[in-house]
């Protein structure tokens, strides 16, 4: 499984962003190429300083360390892309 930790979004103090799988494939035919993408969010992940949890979309709640668990080092791909600047919702 791949997968990738999207850009956080700020709301007052709490980030938010979503730990989404992602597939490409692609497919060539003589001179063709096609190309196809999904993109599937798994967990969505608030952030209030250094607290850290997630729900899923079946609503199951998750802390820390059982997102390290499912996904090593998302928590600090998160803490990276928080030093890198904001994007403010709405």
């Amino acid at each position: 499984m791949r997968w990738i930790v999207d850009t956080p979004i700020h709301a007052g103090p709490v980030a938010f962003t979503a730990i989404s799988e992602v597939e490409v494939s692609g497919h060539c035919a003589g001179q063709l190429l096609g190309v196809y993408g999904e993109k599937r969010p798994r967990l969505i992940i608030q952030c209030v300083e250094d607290q850290v949890c997630a729900v899923d979309i079946d609503g199951h709640f998750y802390e820390a360390t059982e997102i390290e668990r499912l996904y090593p080092e998302a928590i600090s791909q998160l803490q990276e892309l928080l030093k890198s600047g904001p994007q403010q919702a709405g």
